[in-house]
């Protein structure tokens, strides 16, 4: 696992208020593309993403994505770039500062599995994963080296009859062996309840409908405790939040759809726990003929005292997401 710090690009001369909430809108709104193991369908899948910071009245460009796929709709390079730099540690203690762009470069074996994956930070190569697989063509270890080719650590993982992990074991140099483990309630084959427990006392619960639709999701760990629910599209209606750090409170999600089904609008309230006044988050999505979203727009509330010492209110743009799409064949991993 890598741990990321990046700068943020503020609004100048006026006082954001939420950051924390306005982070969640986009992780909550964010695209996702699903895997198809049918080898006879083309499916859409994201190739590029670019993202925006709004500043001093324009859009700066603060970072982008970009996923390269092979003849058989593989996945074979995912990089970024971060405009600002980031500082990245990755395990074993190892860190890099202002790192700008992160490249992965993924190869296959003969069943389409992932046989490794090497990870460069500005162009140098800092990391190799190594994988192997049971009879079942489940991952059974990861091996993870550093650029001089000494190993990391080794994950090992754990199925049930299901198919499903019920535990990862992580023994890495110089750190205690940690072990996360999986406690599934099931429907049939479909997944109800999957608790997850971490070595370090934290844990994470997602509750699903019998037809599989996420419907709950709680998050618990020394210092913070959350609980999102879902509507029956998967999407947040309602986040409620306790920590030292940012207090307690609920954020409540509105969706809204234009009548000429090109746009996607989205307004939140947001109820700070110390305050009864609700603040405002919104997002406006473009859809294209295909059902994928082209951009996004966040807006949010902002608070700033005038020359006469009034304090002024407003709705401002935030962030804005621009993404790109091909058609790639489906594979089965034999």
């Amino acid at each position: 696992m890598k741990e990321t710090t990046g700068k943020v690009v503020k609004q100048r001369g006026i006082k954001m208020l939420f950051p924390l909430l306005a982070m969640m809108l986009g992780i909550l709104l964010s695209v996702g593309v699903g895997d198809s193991a049918s080898a006879a369908k083309k499916v859409w899948v994201q190739t590029s993403s670019t993202y925006y910071s709004y500043d001093n009245g324009k859009w700066v460009k603060s970072g982008e994505s970009k996923d390269t796929y092979d003849k058989k709709g593989r996945n074979t390079v995912h990089e970024s770039k971060n405009v600002d730099g980031a500082t990245i540690r990755l395990l074993g203690g190892k860190e890099y500062k202002n790192v700008k762009s992160d490249k992965s470069v993924y190869t296959f074996d003969k069943k389409n599995r992932i046989k490794q994956r090497i990870e460069y930070f500005d162009g140098k190569k800092v990391e190799k994963s190594v994988y192997t697989y049971n009879s079942k063509g489940k991952v059974k270890t990861e091996k993870r080296y550093d650029a001089k080719n000494k190993k990391i650590c080794t994950n090992t993982y754990k199925y049930d009859s299901k198919g499903n992990v019920v535990k990862k074991v992580t023994k890495a140099k110089g750190s205690k062996t940690t072990t996360t483990t999986h406690k599934y309630k099931y429907n049939k084959k479909i997944i109800v309840k999957d608790t997850v427990k971490y070595s370090d006392g934290s844990s994470e619960v997602w509750e699903y409908t019998n037809k599989g639709v996420l419907k709950k999701y709680t998050s618990k760990s020394s210092d913070y405790f959350s609980t999102t629910t879902y509507d029956s599209k998967e999407r947040a209606v309602k986040y409620e939040y306790e920590s030292s750090s940012y207090g307690s409170g609920i954020i409540n999600y509105e969706y809204e759809k234009t009548s000429d089904g090109k746009v996607k609008k989205w307004t939140v309230a947001a109820y700070n726990g110390k305050s009864p006044e609700p603040r405002y988050l919104s997002s406006e999505e473009t859809i294209d003929k295909n059902g994928n979203v082209t951009e996004r727009i966040e807006y949010v509330s902002w608070e700033d005292t005038d020359e006469n010492g009034d304090v002024v209110t407003g709705i401002v743009p935030w962030s804005k997401y621009v993404y790109k799409y091909k058609k790639v064949p489906t594979y089965t991993v034999k």
